[in-house]
């Protein structure tokens, strides 16, 4: 038996398959399920998208095409849950500074890359509150200078557009402020910027602090060799002052695709059994 395979009494399920190929060997032939074991259990914390024992144990031989049908169209929905995996493209804390720091003197993450602007990096008011928070350094940008921080070079050519996603951790000084002065846009190539939106942030008691914002928008952010992303402060005051730390860069593959495939499989096995069955 293959390692990674479990034998119950409807056959054995072998997980070893790289695209998640789960193979019940029963008595008097063999039944092939295209199943959505390939990624699932490779992240964190979750070991199977649809428990395996379920399927092999609750598929008998004489079951009909209906509900064989159910079975793989909440496969279906799981594939699409499970295929949709982000992967980071790009990650910088701030690393850890020695007090407020130049952004010219700092030692960053990702030293291949440029980092340049009018703010600085501060080690004062450390990220937290959120799941993603690296603590340490961040980067500070005061208002009424059009303070700014930008990253240079990062090379998302071998993603699709539609897939790359913004967030980051953000820290408010004022309880009146939105967030809408803090604007956040990306160059191809370095000159000319284009701006993300994102939501509108809570104001009013206890919302001076840090909190994870997500650049929702998809085919937005290009794939490109060199990417810049920065950070600006646009208040005409000194406040509020905006804190930036934790910035991510992901790539998130739609769903559908696999979805439709594996669609498109079930359909076939119903088809063919139902053939048989008349």
């Amino acid at each position: 038996m293959p390692v990674g395979a479990e034998t119950g009494n409807r056959g054995t399920v072998d997980f070893t398959h790289p695209v998640g190929i789960l193979m019940l060997t029963a008595v008097d032939r063999p039944v092939f399920l295209a199943v959505i074991l390939a990624r699932a259990w490779l992240r964190a914390g979750v070991k199977e998208c649809l428990p395996a024992t379920l399927l092999y144990h609750s598929i008998p031989m004489t079951m009909n095409y209906r509900k064989l049908a159910y079975l793989l169209s909440a496969s279906t929905v799981c594939l699409a849950v499970s295929a949709a995996e982000e992967q980071i493209v790009f990650y910088e804390s701030f690393g850890v500074p020695d007090g407020t720091t130049v952004i010219a003197d700092h030692a960053f993450d990702n030293a291949d890359l440029s980092f340049s602007g009018t703010g600085d990096i501060r080690s004062s008011l450390a990220s937290s509150g959120y799941d993603e928070a690296s603590g340490d350094g961040n980067a500070f940008l005061t208002g009424g200078d059009n303070r700014f921080i930008a990253i240079s070079g990062i090379d998302t050519s071998g993603f699709a557009a539609e897939d790359l996603r913004l967030s980051f951790g953000a820290y408010k000084s004022t309880t009146a402020s939105d967030m809408t002065e803090l604007v956040v846009s990306f160059s191809s190539d370095g000159e000319a910027f284009t701006d993300l939106t994102f939501d509108a942030q809570p104001t009013g008691s206890g919302t001076a602090n840090w909190r994870f914002v997500s650049i929702s928008e998809s085919a937005v952010i290009p794939a490109v060799p060199s990417l810049t992303l920065r950070w600006l402060n646009s208040a005409e005051s000194s406040s509020p002052q905006f804190r930036i730390d934790d910035v991510t860069l992901t790539a998130v593959p739609e769903p559908s695709v696999y979805a439709a495939l594996f669609g498109v499989l079930a359909l076939m096995l119903v088809l063919r059994m139902r053939r048989r069955a008349a």
